[in-house]
């Protein structure tokens, strides 16, 4: 038979659970943005942002892929999903103007941290809004080697995994930072 918590188990436990609960002052559906330092943001500033051209609308179950001159067994990785995320960012609920601000802020990220694998949620919806904004977003940041569909396990037409470039800074090349 269980014995009885203590009255001092029992504190804990309900300052353990405080801590997961979310506060009361913030909606479930508001996602916290990530801040990074500015360093490479300034260039990724205009591509989220190009939301200018008509863009031609992508059905929500079309699969998408775009590559930039990478090997057959780096593609075939990325579209098995065999590479492990190291980032995550789910964009169900947000605006465009909501999500292109979190997508920066996840590249700027990840390009400071040099994570190079991210899987980015969209969601179906029903009119792909939000994926076919993405399509044009990712293919024009310069820092994205390749994105496809992720697999059905991982959100499947409803999500992307990306790779990034491999970030060299001066100071990793031998040379002197000023």
């Amino acid at each position: 038979m269980p014995r009885k918590p203590t009255p001092d188990e029992s504190a804990l436990f309900r300052q353990a659970i405080a801590k997961l609960r979310p506060s009361n002052n913030s909606s479930p559906r508001k996602k916290q943005l990530i801040k990074t330092p500015d360093n490479n943001k300034e260039r990724l500033f205009s591509c989220c942002y190009s939301r200018n051209n008509y863009l031609e609308p992508i059905n929500a179950n079309d699969f998408l892929f775009f590559q930039r001159n990478l090997a057959q067994k780096t593609l075939r990785k990325l579209r098995q999903g065999q590479y492990n995320a190291e980032a995550i960012l789910d964009l169900h609920g947000y605006t465009v103007d909501d999500a292109a601000i979190a997508l920066e802020d996840l590249l700027v990220y990840c390009l400071d941290t040099g994570k190079r694998f991210i899987r980015i949620i969209h969601g179906k919806g029903s009119n792909a809004t939000l994926k076919t904004q993405l399509n044009s977003w990712l293919q024009d940041t310069g820092d994205v080697l390749a994105f496809c569909s992720a697999k059905r396990l991982d959100g499947g037409t409803g999500a992307l995994y990306v790779l990034l470039k491999k970030q060299t800074y001066p100071e990793e090349d031998g040379y002197d930072s000023e």
